[in-house]
């Protein structure tokens, strides 16, 4: 794990964006297609304000999410609908965007269905990740009973997860298919959090998630 820590958060978010776009241009060089994995939540919208304009060739670019509450696009907890009024807009609006949620399948087919579409495009390029107060990251969240199997390094790509602490049922990538990315980032603001990253380090994956991911993963804090 890198951490690097910046004097604001607006500095941070202008910094990391600027570096996800340079990121994205090398392996566009090199690759016909580039995967690229967000979180939801509230705290990279900064960032994604600042992507959707960048001049990047969108039409290669495979977006989709660490993970996903399985609510329709237009429900507000929706991570789907989320994204799409803060970063797949303008430039990024021509961008490959594969949902997970659908409302004419039961959650594990949309999950088998959505796995066979997402296995061409892995391993994941560029990774920008989340982390909660708890420890979570994606919609690994500790205590839930489907932790496990996500963790295992034998996990599948795509899997249902369904948190105590959260009303609704969630779809989440695996701690694998995220380890996989060949550029992981983490973006976290304020004190609390940087202090339950620092705790994780020392606790077990199924009690901090987060511990899973932070391999090779360069975080980004501002206070």
């Amino acid at each position: 794990m890198i951490l690097k820590k910046y004097s604001n958060r607006q500095v941070l978010v202008t910094n990391l964006a600027t570096f996800l776009i340079s990121e994205l241009e090398a392996h566009l060089r090199q690759n016909d297609q580039v995967s690229f994995v967000v979180p939801g939540g509230t705290t990279p919208r900064p960032v994604f304000e600042h992507l959707h304009s960048a001049n990047l060739d969108w039409q290669r670019i495979n977006v989709f999410l660490t993970d996903e509450r399985w609510v329709p696009i237009n429900n507000p907890r929706s991570n789907a609908g989320m994204i799409g009024q803060y970063f797949l807009k303008n430039k990024a609006a021509r961008a490959n965007f594969f949902a997970y949620y659908n409302c004419t399948q039961s959650i594990n087919e949309a999950v088998d269905f959505t796995t066979k579409k997402l296995t061409p495009m892995l391993p994941i390029t560029v990774l920008l990740m989340g982390m909660g107060v708890d420890g979570h990251v994606a919609s690994l969240f500790p205590g839930t009973a489907e932790l496990a199997t996500a963790l295992a390094p034998d996990a599948p790509v795509l899997l249902p997860q369904r948190p105590q602490t959260e009303s609704e049922v969630r779809v989440s990538l695996s701690a694998r298919t995220l380890n996989s990315a060949l550029s992981k980032h983490l973006l976290i603001f304020g004190d609390l959090k940087r202090q339950v990253l620092e705790q994780a380090i020392d606790f077990d994956q199924k009690e901090m998630p987060v511990n899973a991911v932070l391999s090779n993963t360069t975080v980004h804090w501002a206070p």
